[in-house]
């Protein structure tokens, strides 16, 4: 427990460095419940709700950060980044909330693949992951989507639009018709920061475009 809360500490730190605190914040709670088999999240206005594999939990006496290890801390950092992306920086398609039904939009790549990518750029940033184990998530994600033959077939708008239609129930012929909004928009955002850096000579960044929304 106390290397959990040290990393997380660490992952939260670098999202207030990056964004600022969230006015009235004084208290988040991280919900988790370890299971056999499992892996999600969901985020609330000052907590989150978290699920993950038993194996995924750090061991008394490790040292190194396991890939499960990893992946638990890049799930709780992605929660933690929705204070700013979805809560506060509220989408007019969320405007007002209402959960009593689903929510149609095309922007789910930007509130979900901007926040995939952002979640494991603050493992590294913040000294929780090495630079080399960073990359490796990123090459991860690119080959997890290069190998999705319906990255060819739907778009991000259009995945984010049927996210309750298809993404959200998936058959064994889904990866050829769909993409995944966080992959392939983490990737999007991957691309918009390296370009907005090599425009402006590193002046400017993805992270410069975020503060000011």
């Amino acid at each position: 427990m106390a290397r959990l809360c040290r990393g997380l500490t660490k992952v939260c730190t670098q999202h207030h460095t990056l964004l600022g605190a969230p006015e009235s914040l004084d208290r988040y709670v991280f919900l988790l419940t370890a299971l056999e088999q499992g892996y999600g999240g969901l985020e609330h206005r000052w907590s989150s709700s978290n699920i993950c594999s038993r194996e995924d939990l750090p061991r008394n006496g490790e040292t190194g950060v396991s890939a499960g290890y990893r992946k638990l801390l890049g799930l709780c950092s992605h929660e933690y980044f929705h204070l700013w992306n979805v809560t506060r920086m509220k989408p007019a398609a969320f405007t007002p909330y209402d959960l009593t039904s689903e929510a149609y939009t095309g922007l789910l790549w930007v509130f979900e693949g901007i926040t995939s990518y952002y979640d494991d750029l603050a493992l590294v940033r913040s000294g929780v992951i090495t630079r080399e184990s960073y990359l490796e998530l990123v090459g991860q994600v690119i080959t997890r989507t290069l190998r999705a033959p319906g990255r060819m077939r739907q778009s991000v708008e259009e995945s984010s639009f049927d996210a309750w239609t298809k993404f959200y129930k998936q058959d064994t012929g889904s990866p050829n018709f769909i993409v995944s909004y966080y992959a392939k928009g983490a990737l999007i955002a991957l691309a918009l920061d390296l370009t907005i850096q090599q425009e402006t000579n590193n002046e400017f960044s993805l992270d410069d475009v975020m503060r000011e929304c």
